[in-house]
């Protein structure tokens, strides 16, 4: 087994991971998923599962870096790759998604008043500070 392939995997995996669950999990996509979701179910279920999109964006990390773990047929090889990839991304993915707390709302307390300093217009026709 390659181990230069295999470290590559890791690092993609954890890169698929967090690409995977800030697609679907993460508050700035919302819109998108749900404009998604609208317009086609199938593609709108894709970009809410961390799992299933994992799945797409290893497809893409190996098409561009094509880390080979084994060697029979190169095809086959890749398949290989974005299993092992996919594996690790969902173990990583469940991590991430198990220590992550979403923020607690905090009861929205009045601010304590402060003074608000304001300057006074000089009535002096000659000064610059008007």
């Amino acid at each position: 087994m390659n181990t230069i392939a295999l470290f590559q995997i890791i690092v993609l995996a954890f890169a698929a991971a967090a690409i995977s669950t800030t697609i679907t999990k993460a508050f700035i996509f919302a819109p998108m998923r749900e404009w998604i979701f609208k317009r086609n179910e199938w593609f709108g279920e894709l970009f809410s599962c961390p799992y299933c999109m994992s799945h797409w964006v290893g497809f893409v990390l190996v098409a561009i870096y094509r880390p080979i773990l084994v060697e029979m047929c190169f095809v086959i090889d890749l398949l290989i790759s974005v299993f092992v990839l996919v594996a690790i991304s969902a173990i990583v993915s469940g991590l991430i998604l198990k220590l992550h707390k979403p923020h607690e709302k905090i009861a929205e307390e009045p601010l304590p008043a402060t003074p608000v300093t304001t300057r006074k217009r000089s009535t002096d026709p000659n000064s610059i500070m008007n």
